[in-house]
C-alpha cells in the first residue's frame, strides 16, 4: 500500500489484516503496517482500515445461474508481461465462480451458507466481523 504520513512524505509498505471489529455500523479491519518512510522502517500496530463489502457494477460481467450463489467474481484488467522479450498479453479477464445448492450439491451448500453470512444486505456489522475472524482464523500465517 501507499499513502502519505502527516508530515505530506509518502510511505509504502504492507497492510496484514489481523483481526475484524465493528465500531457503530461500520466494519474495521485492525492490523500491523510494515513499510518505508524515508528510507526508514516503519512499523505501526494496531492500525484501523474502513472496510467496504460490494457487489454490483462488475457483477454482470459473466452472468450468474439461477439460483446459486456468488461465491467469486474477480475482475483483472489487462495483462502485459515482457519475459526477456517473451512479450505474453491479455485482454480483461473475468472470472466467476458460483456454487449451486440442492439436494447432493455438498459444496454447493456450503459455500452458499457461507456467502450467506458474509451478506452485507443480510447480516449486519455486528454479526459479518465475528463470521469474517472465523475465516481469517483459518488462513494460514507466515
Amino acid at each position: 500500500m501507499t499513502g502519505k504520513a502527516k508530515s505530506g512524505r509518502t510511505l509504502s509498505g504492507s497492510y496484514a489484516i489481523e483481526r475484524f471489529t465493528a465500531s457503530g455500523n461500520r466494519l474495521l479491519a485492525v492490523g500491523t503496517l510494515r513499510g518505508s518512510l524515508r528510507g526508514r522502517r516503519v512499523v505501526a500496530r494496531g492500525v484501523r482500515m474502513p472496510v467496504q463489502a460490494s457487489r454490483g457494477a462488475l457483477a454482470a460481467q459473466v452472468p450468474p445461474i439461477p439460483n446459486a450463489c456468488e461465491v467469486l467474481n474477480l475482475v483483472l484488467g489487462p495483462i502485459n508481461l515482457d519475459l526477456l522479450g517473451l512479450v505474453v498479453r491479455t485482454n480483461r479477464i473475468n472470472l466467476r465462480i458460483d456454487a449451486v445448492p440442492g439436494p447432493g450439491n455438498l459444496l454447493g451448500n456450503l459455500l452458499c451458507a457461507i456467502t450467506g453470512l458474509l451478506d452485507p444486505q443480510a447480516a449486519g456489522v455486528r454479526q459479518t466481523a465475528p463470521a469474517l475472524n472465523a475465516l481469517l482464523a483459518l488462513v494460514p500465517r507466515r
